[in-house]
């Protein structure tokens, strides 16, 4: 009797590229071809969606500029908007030689699944190429009881009573850091319709980012959950600043877990904690730009004088208590933050 060996044959990948300089195709399908990619190259925008209504690819790598002495990207930004009204889980990689933070950031927000910057780094390219390619059949191969894990949970879960929120801070500035924050909404979005708990919410987040992040580059982050019926808080901290939990009399604690950065340890053992939140109580979240904003001798706002404002004005409504808060820390460093700021705060009716 004959034994028959099988093995599974994955289909090559096929990758749409589209580009209008024709120098700018042949270099990409020849960097494709030993890896055994299948391409189909287009020249114009309206071309990009005449492909996908006729074909199935496994990616997208376009250019953001179509037309001659044009940087704004705007076709290309126009271009992300329609694909994915067409697709909206087709892995779309873009790349233009005007990249600026506002461009990279305007078309991650449009859908695009990452950036790469002209001229390009063949090895850098080719890991981007291979990692969105990954993800995408793995998102595939995982639809079919993933959308049948959401129909059971929206038929189970009271999302009315439960209200999630988070606020992350990426190391660094400019191109990378804004890449890395929207790689961060964009892989919290979906975690955040399951309504699984916090810790379960950084793990997964955690693993995510640290497949894309560069060594060296990290996120804190904390994220939390308010049952509303009860007023139970659960929540994790992901080396974030601590949040503050002002109470109605003027009262403050602290919310830490301890955990580690995100992107940093891939097998981190998250932990989470909880709290209650009564009538009055407000809770504070705040990025480091408004502790470390310095006065013109140097001394930080810091998180003594951030404590005894919150306490000293409890009373006020979230509103009034927020721009108490920012008015406070922009006396003291006379309006010139030195970093970004972001504030939240809740107040429980």
């Amino acid at each position: 009797m004959a034994l028959v060996a099988s093995t599974e044959q994955r289909t090559p990948a096929r990758i749409l590229l589209a580009d209008d300089q024709g120098d700018i195709l042949d270099a990409l399908q020849l960097l494709l071809k030993p890896g055994g990619y299948q391409t189909k190259v287009v020249t114009q925008p309206s071309a990009v969606l005449e492909a996908l209504q006729v074909d199935d690819f496994d990616l997208l790598l376009i250019d953001l500029n179509y037309t001659r002495d044009t940087t704004s990207g705007g076709e290309g930004l126009d271009l992300l908007s329609q694909i994915r009204v067409m697709d909206e889980t087709l892995p779309v990689l873009v790349m233009t030689a005007w990249s600026t933070v506002d461009l990279a950031v305007e078309a991650m927000r449009r859908g695009a699944s990452d950036f790469v910057q002209k001229p390009w780094q063949n090895s850098h390219l080719l890991e981007k190429i291979q990692a969105q390619i990954a993800r995408h059949r793995d998102l595939v191969s995982q639809q079919p009881w993933r959308e049948e894990e959401l129909r059971e949970a929206r038929e189970i879960q009271l999302s009315e009573t439960q209200t999630s929120l988070s606020i992350a801070d990426v190391s660094g500035k400019g191109l990378p850091a804004a890449l890395l924050m929207s790689s961060v909404q964009a892989a919290l979005r979906p975690l955040m319709l399951e309504l699984i708990e916090p810790q379960e919410v950084c793990r997964r987040l955690n693993r995510a980012l640290c497949e894309i992040t560069l060594l060296g580059k990290f996120v804190t982050f904390f994220y939390c959950i308010l049952h509303s019926g009860d007023g139970r808080l659960t929540y994790c901290n992901a080396g974030h600043n601590p949040a503050l939990l002002i109470r109605s009399g003027g009262r403050v604690e602290t919310l830490s877990s301890g955990d580690a950065v995100l992107a940093q340890f891939p097998n981190w053992p998250f932990s989470q904690r909880a709290a209650e939140l009564h009538s009055g109580d407000a809770l504070i979240l705040f990025t480091d730009g408004i502790v470390e904003a310095c006065g013109r001798s140097g001394d930080p706002f810091g998180e003594e004088r951030l404590v005894k404002v919150a306490a000293q004005h409890s009373h006020l409504g979230a509103v009034q208590l927020h721009d108490a808060i920012l008015a406070a820390a922009s006396d003291h460093c006379s309006g010139r933050f030195q970093d970004d700021v972001s504030l939240v705060v809740l107040r429980a009716n």
